[in-house]
């Protein structure tokens, strides 16, 4: 298991990201981060500010999908004393309060199309003005975005601006949902149940392919919140599929079930099994050798056939 900054993870897929992620964080570029809820955006994005030379600088953040589009603007860019109804004083947004550290702009997706130009202008310009201002004032923070939606499809409909998501994906980062990353499940269960009760017994061996077999729609996120259910359920024994959300176990099923209506042959079987692990291990024979606990040279003779 490898820890950073918080973030769990064994396989190929995160150890990738995150050594992006480190050399992103010495540059003052833009970054987008996209990927399903719950997969872990924001640790990703202090992730960057943490390894950057801004980290000694403030970390802020906001929800765009959390405040209507007046309060957003409001809180984005900040505003003058008597701009509108109950503005007693002049208060700093938050691209200012940034300072020369790092703001994330978490599922950006949800901006108004008006707060996108506007973003826009000031990405470009490095300046903003606020609401009811007539001067505009310079900002230094680097911006992190991250959307749980296809930014390219809501270009496509008219709901994104083309030319603001090009401005925010300098560096384009996707994490991969929880489900195609089966080798960090494991892990991050053992990581959450330690945090949630560092002398916890543990799971039993079947609990393992339930929570392999399951999809997780809500990732990571979700995978916590069934640690911390199981643990209050079984907070003294092993935890067994008894004590798992009734939709983790309802869902689990042998893997192999599928198969039966194809009914491959087994040197099919063989065939497809051998492509996919290679697939996992983006095309490295020696890994793949060891996951099938096969020599190398057997290796090769599969692929010859």
């Amino acid at each position: 298991m490898i820890e950073t900054s918080g973030i769990v993870y064994r396989g190929k897929s995160m150890a990738n990201l995150i050594a992006l992620a480190e050399k992103i964080a010495r540059t003052d570029s833009t970054v987008l981060i996209q990927g399903e809820s719950g997969t872990g955006k924001e640790l990703i994005a202090r992730f960057i500010h943490e390894h950057s030379p801004r980290r000694h600088s403030p970390f802020l953040a906001i929800n765009c999908a959390a405040l209507p589009a007046n309060l957003l603007e409001s809180e984005l860019f900040g505003y003058v004393k008597g701009a509108f109804t109950g503005a007693d004083g002049n208060k700093k947004g938050l691209l200012l309060e940034a300072g020369s550290g790092t703001f994330f702009l978490d599922e950006v997706s949800e901006l108004p199309v008006g707060l996108q130009a506007k973003l826009l202008r000031a990405l470009q310009e490095k300046e903003i003005r606020p609401v009811g201002g007539v001067r505009n004032m310079p900002i230094a923070a680097r911006v992190i975005a991250a959307a749980n939606r296809d930014l390219k499809q809501m270009i496509a409909k008219g709901d994104f601006r083309e030319d603001l998501y090009y401005r925010l994906a300098v560096f384009p980062l996707t994490i991969d949902p929880l489900r195609s990353r089966k080798e960090d499940i494991l892990m991050l269960a053992r990581h959450f149940l330690t945090r949630l009760k560092p002398s916890h017994p543990g799971f039993a061996p079947e609990v393992v392919r339930c929570l392999e077999s399951y999809p997780w729609p809500g990732n990571v996120r979700e995978l916590e919140n069934t640690i911390e259910y199981a643990s209050v359920i079984a907070p003294d024994e092993k935890i067994t599929p008894a004590h798992l959300p009734p939709a983790i176990t309802q869902s689990a099923r042998d893997p192999l079930l599928p198969l039966a209506s194809e009914r491959p042959s087994l040197k099919e079987l063989e065939q497809r099994y051998v492509s996919l692990i290679l697939e996992h291990t983006g095309g490295n024979k020696a890994e793949a050798s060891r996951i099938l606990g096969i020599g190398t040279t057997t290796l090769w003779r599969y692929l010859k056939k």
